[in-house]
């Protein structure tokens, strides 16, 4: 947990967090909304270089379900064992991304 940070992007604020015992600790926060596209980047990797304090950490990016693509697929139990590679797969032919350009995850039910 010690070794973990959360950086979120909310409201057009991003957000370097970090999970303690009692709940988070805010490390970290720029508003982007005055910001262009490139200023931004350099805004994130800047806030969160100095939240890590030069140590390294694990880091998720949290982001609100509105801002992320999802879909579910049905698919056969067949493709458990291989569920990635078909998701890869699926990824290229159901959306206009190639697997190169996202991070995906799934989720079986």
């Amino acid at each position: 947990r010690g070794h973990i940070l959360l950086a979120e992007v909310r409201d057009e604020r991003f957000s370097i967090v970090r999970p303690g015992k009692n709940g988070f600790e805010l490390l970290a926060e720029v508003d982007l909304q005055p910001l262009a596209a490139d200023e931004r980047k350099r805004a994130a990797a800047r806030i969160l270089s100095q939240a890590s304090g030069g140590k390294s950490f694990l880091v998720y990016l949290c982001l609100p379900a509105e801002r992320a693509l999802r879909k579910t697929l049905r698919l056969p139990l067949a493709v458990e064992e291989n569920l990635r590679q078909t998701l890869a797969f699926e990824l290229d032919r159901q959306t206009p991304f190639k697997v190169e350009q996202v991070y995906f995850d799934c989720i079986l039910r």
